[in-house]
């Protein structure tokens, strides 16, 4: 089993803060703490997303992966897939270039995340999968010619009409060579079982989020909303509403050997090695005893 980290989480208040501040000398900071964090609580590789390449560069990233002997899960790239063709018409030329990034982060799985736009609301969900699949699909293409995978996620942002099974397989009808990183927490928000959704995938699935959910409390900033009102938010590793230890025996069962990326979130200690650490071992435990 090959695991890496995500970092999101740990870096979300990083991000409002360098918007405002522009200090990047603190954001530096804070990514390095965080790298320092997963190398010290037995992470050997790190998910990267396009977000802090762009605050910081690729080449800086480059520099304090290799001083730490860090490798990279994956590269995550947020764009405007699903937006109209006349305000994204270099979409697709920008997945190109996030798929030579990959390479050089040396990773061989790109995901490329359709972020919504103003209006969404008003296209029909058919559109929107349209448009999605005529900007990823040619981004699909090339990153197969070089070696890499190029994934969807089952979104949580149901505006984006990724969620239910049966939207992914429309999408996959129209870029047939896009494939999945299947996320265990995300379908909660449409009531489909994760076991049975990671199962109707399994020849697709090129990546895994490992991530937990739990009802949102009032003061929770981060959450995502379901079909029926409900929030949900992301919960530490094994304490939330997704039973993980079934979805980690379907996943040795049918023989996924890629890599298992644990979507981190604190629990209720307040200590961040420690909740590394636990997150890590719950899934190194589970995975050994499926």
């Amino acid at each position: 089993m090959k695991t890496s980290l995500m970092t999101l989480n740990m870096m979300g208040a990083g991000f409002r803060r360098f918007q405002i501040n522009h200090d990047k000398e603190e954001f530096e900071d804070l990514y390095e703490e965080v790298l320092d964090l997963a190398v010290s609580t037995g992470y050997s590789a790190v998910d990267i997303s396009s977000a802090e390449v762009g605050f910081l560069g690729k080449e800086y990233i480059l520099e304090q992966f290799q001083k730490r002997g860090l490798c990279a899960g994956s590269y995550i790239l947020f764009d405007q897939f699903a937006g109209p063709d006349e305000t994204v018409s270099y979409v697709t030329e920008r997945g190109f270039k996030a798929v030579e990034a990959a390479k050089e982060f040396g990773t061989d799985v790109i995901m490329l995340v359709a972020l919504a736009f103003p209006g969404i609301e008003k296209v029909s969900p058919e559109e929107i999968r349209r448009t999605i699949a005529c900007h990823m699909e040619p981004v699909a293409l090339f990153a197969g010619q070089h070696g890499l995978h190029a994934v969807v996620e089952d979104t949580p942002d149901l505006r984006v009409h990724l969620d239910t099974a049966a939207e992914l397989q429309d999408l996959f009808s129209m870029a047939p060579d896009m494939e999945l990183v299947y996320d265990s927490g995300n379908m909660l928000l449409v009531h489909e079982d994760p076991v049975a959704y990671y199962e109707k995938f399994i020849e697709r699935t090129s990546h895994v989020h490992l991530k937990d959910m739990r009802k949102a409390v009032k003061n929770d900033m981060v959450y995502d909303t379901g079909i029926d009102g409900e929030r949900l938010t992301a919960a530490a590793t094994g304490t939330g509403l997704v039973d993980l230890r079934a979805v980690l025996k379907s996943l040795r069962v049918h023989g996924y050997d890629g890599v298992i990326t644990v979507e981190f979130a604190m629990d209720d200690s307040g200590d961040y090695k420690a909740a590394l650490i636990r997150s890590r071992e719950y899934l190194e435990k589970a995975w050994s005893e499926s």
